[in-house]
């Protein structure tokens, strides 16, 4: 049985991994013997972190720098990640939605952004950096079958979210309203994975 990569208390809390850490995680996906979910579960590194690095890109940004940093950007690439695997992808308006729950939270004001809510020149940026985790996809309706949710599934859900949010300052989670969740999207443009063919 593998051995886990576990944060050493007092350590630097941006990021919670060594660069001997990332190397040794890049190395295993490089070598094919990690997928980058499976390395991201054993050292403990957010799976758009990992894609970001090993392609090498926004590793040395020129022009101006972007509103988000690139932990927070990885932050909300694991928040859309995370609702679209459940089968609630996020859309263009629900992104810059979150961005800006996000910041009102954090008491922080970015001026290029009108009413801290980011316009769309920024989403399609954002899209663009992130192109090898998340692809926009026309959004369809699940079957009844696929949206069942059972017991088991619910008690998963709280076990992991108890376990991400360890260590979590309350003032970084974000409540997300759930009555924004509609179950007939229509035929509007979301982000999913990108190996995922189908918005569902």
């Amino acid at each position: 049985m593998p051995n886990y990569y576990k944060r050493t208390p007092g350590s630097r809390t941006y990021h919670n991994f060594s660069e001997e850490t990332l190397e040794n995680a890049l190395n295993e996906i490089r070598n094919n013997r990690l997928t980058y979910r499976q390395a991201s579960d054993k050292y403990g590194i957010p799976i758009s972190t990992l894609s970001r690095k090993k392609n090498k890109l926004n590793l040395n940004p020129h022009g101006g720098q972007t509103a988000l940093t690139s932990t927070e950007e990885d932050n909300i690439v694991e928040t859309i990640l995370f609702a679209s695997d459940w089968g609630y992808p996020f859309d263009r308006e629900e992104v810059k939605r979150l961005i800006k729950s996000y910041l009102d939270r954090a008491g922080r004001k970015i001026k290029i952004f009108k009413n801290n809510k980011p316009g769309d020149d920024w989403y399609t940026r954002f899209v663009s950096r992130h192109s090898g985790l998340l692809k926009p996809r026309l959004s369809e309706n699940i079957k009844r079958s696929r949206a069942a949710v059972s017991r088991t599934t619910i008690n998963e859900y709280f076990n992991n979210l108890e376990l991400s949010l360890e260590n979590v300052p309350p003032q970084n989670i974000i409540n997300y309203d759930e009555t924004n969740f509609i179950d007939d999207p229509g035929r509007t443009k979301v982000l999913v994975r990108k190996k995922n063919k189908h918005a569902d």
